[in-house]
């Protein structure tokens, strides 16, 4: 007799045509049960009842404890509406949709012409829980603030420098690796501040936001601060009538600003500070801040010069060398394994004017399975009096895995498996393995979705989903689909996933034990489906290398387990530390039946 798991919901992000002369639904009212502390999560919702529109789905975000608010947490709702199968109205765009739950203002997203969806954030429900592990961390990193004692000419670097020595051994990040600050210059009378985004983890806490602001106080508070301000002035004024010539240079600015101030101040630039020396073509330019201090006070302005053409042979000889340069580092392939020598030894041959070359800089942030990295590096170049300073940035590819050769998988299919097991991994549930039988079903279902994706899970044919596997696979077994439509990565359409309850359960199920994953491409983007099954476990495993050692952590997260599960076919799994355990140099990766463990970067290894 076959099982099958039909609870299942699909996700739909197709356009529909807009249906002619239709009025437009602008505003939508919501009552819903209001989260409180220490209540059970309700799903309970509703709108008007002359309402032309439905409540389809509700949903909540946010850490439960047994589905129970938990006092200092944030927690959205989203509700999903739709129009009335008797209405022929059809909602405005997202943007001319005013929405309230509650009578809070929410906000309307996912607009199409016959669904929205309405979201609502209550932040630190019930008040800050003085007892959260985020709390006390975000009351330390206040205290801290409150410490530092900010200057004008403080910028996000030194802040960052500060809060690593007041909290040894914490992880701070930002996107992108580099710091967004703003900064609010402070008057005579009122403070100003400075304020770093930052994501920080501190003793097993994390916090993946926070606005770090500090103090910059009034002018009026400083003794020497009238003075200051009175340099300033006579800085800016000598700056503006300065006269300058195509070999003027940073230090020539410092030496007219310096010499403008009566009272002692000091002028330098700033970490920013950039010169662009002018050719036979075009114009140059020094732009930076200049920093002025005075005593324990600092405060700087904006600097910027034009410089006129230079015209000469020598400008003519440097800007070949310096495209040549340029051409050369940005037709090369790098990855993480380019080195700095390497990209020096290039920029060098590539110099044919005799332009003296030197190094300045390298920094290489290393590329990962999840993110794009990049090399900086940065040099002069001389020639006579005439002078380059070229920046080159190089992208590194994200790290590919490699690919099992006994299934049909793409990379963006394995990609996905790679996320489930991480998402497993975080719930608790177990690690699946893929198999051939729900592989080639899924690349049957992802191209059937393409035109026919319906709620009901049903193929074109107006049979059951499951028909799809292998009958003789399929006999016997629970099973269970995912389906998405139009997301670009497999990232995006595992978190659309996850934030839908019917899917994210199917994908935290603890009894499946095998997967599928197929990818199709066609139209709007990209196709997805997962396709789960019950299975017996792994009887053995082993990688594709053949060796339970590697040398490094991306070494391994390349590598692949190929796995025995005793039912005539292999089942294959990637290996990756974000759903492996740690245990000094050890990595687990705990499979139904079986455990495997390799090392990292030592002979010692263990299966």
């Amino acid at each position: 007799m076959k099982k099958y798991l039909l609870f299942i919901a699909c996700l739909l992000t197709m356009l529909m045509p807009m249906t002619a002369f239709a009025a437009k639904v602008t505003k939508i009212v919501i009552t819903a049960v209001e989260p409180v502390v220490g209540e059970k999560r309700s799903f309970k919702a509703s709108v008007p009842e002359t309402a032309s529109t439905e409540i389809y789905e509700v949903h909540w975000a946010g850490e439960f404890e047994n589905g129970v608010f938990v006092q200092g947490n944030n927690y959205t709702m989203t509700v999903k509406l739709r129009i009335k199968e008797s209405s022929k109205n059809v909602f405005a765009p997202s943007p001319n949709i005013n929405a309230t739950i509650n009578g809070h203002k929410a906000k309307v997203v996912n607009g199409e012409y016959k669904t929205v969806s309405v979201k609502y954030t209550w932040k630190e429900l019930g008040g800050p829980n003085p007892n959260n592990p985020k709390t006390k961390l975000k009351t330390k990193l206040k205290e801290l603030a409150a410490a530092y004692k900010a200057t004008n000419a403080d910028d996000d670097k030194v802040i960052i420098k500060y809060l690593k020595s007041k909290l040894p051994g914490a992880e701070i990040w930002s996107a992108g690796g580099s710091y967004k600050y703003t900064r609010k210059m402070p008057s005579d009378t009122k403070d100003g501040n400075i304020s770093v985004s930052i994501g920080i983890t501190c003793d097993g806490v994390t916090l993946d936001s926070y606005n770090f602001s500090v103090v910059l106080p009034a002018l009026s508070k400083s003794p020497v601060a009238a003075k200051l301000s009175a340099d300033l002035d006579l800085m800016k004024t000598a700056l503006k009538n300065m006269t300058v010539t195509s070999k003027t240079k940073g230090d020539d600015v410092l030496a007219v600003v310096n010499a403008a101030a009566v009272n002692g101040s000091k002028a330098v630039w700033d970490k920013n500070y950039k010169y662009d020396a002018p050719t036979a073509k075009a114009q140059g330019s020094i732009d930076g801040n200049i920093i002025i201090s005075l005593g324990d006070n600092k405060d700087y302005f904006h600097a910027h010069k034009t410089l006129p053409i230079a015209g000469t042979a020598a400008d003519a000889a440097i800007d070949a060398d310096f495209s040549a340069l340029s051409k050369a580092l940005h037709n090369h392939s790098v990855n993480n394994s380019t080195t700095q020598q390497e990209l020096i030894n290039l920029a060098t041959s590539s110099i044919k004017n005799g332009s003296k070359l030197t190094f300045t800089g390298f920094t290489k942030t290393e590329a990962t399975f999840d993110n794009e990295g990049k090399i900086v590096i940065n040099f002069e170049l001389e020639y006579k009096d005439a002078r380059r300073s070229p920046r080159i940035s190089m992208k590194l590819a994200k790290l590919r895995p490699a690919l099992p050769e006994g299934i049909s998988v793409t990379h963006d299919e394995w990609e996905v498996l790679r996320l489930t097991n991480r998402e497993r991994y975080k719930a608790g549930a177990g690690t699946l393995v893929m198999v051939p039988p729900l592989q080639d079903a899924g690349d049957i279902r992802s191209k059937e979705i393409v035109t026919v994706m319906r709620k009901d899970h049903l193929r074109p044919d107006g049979k059951p989903y499951h028909t799809a596997i292998e009958s003789s696979f399929a006999k016997g077994r629970y099973t269970g689909e995912n389906c998405a439509k139009s997301y670009d990565a497999p990232s995006q359409a595992i978190k659309a996933w996850m934030n839908s309850d019917g899917h994210k359960a199917n994908i935290l199920n603890s009894q499946w034990s095998y997967i599928g994953c197929g990818m199709t491409k066609a139209g709007c983007g990209k196709h997805w489906v997962q396709l789960f099954s019950t299975g017996s476990g792994v009887i053995e495993a082993e990688t594709n290398t053949g060796s339970y050692h590697f040398d490094t952590l991306a070494d391994m997260e390349k590598a692949y387990l190929i796995c025995d599960v005793g039912e005539g076919f292999k089942a294959y799994v990637p290996l990756d530390a974000d759903y492996m355990v740690k245990n000094g140099n050890k990595y687990t990766i705990h499979l139904k039946g079986k455990s495997v463990t390799v090392t990292v970067g030592d002979n010692n290894s263990e299966n």
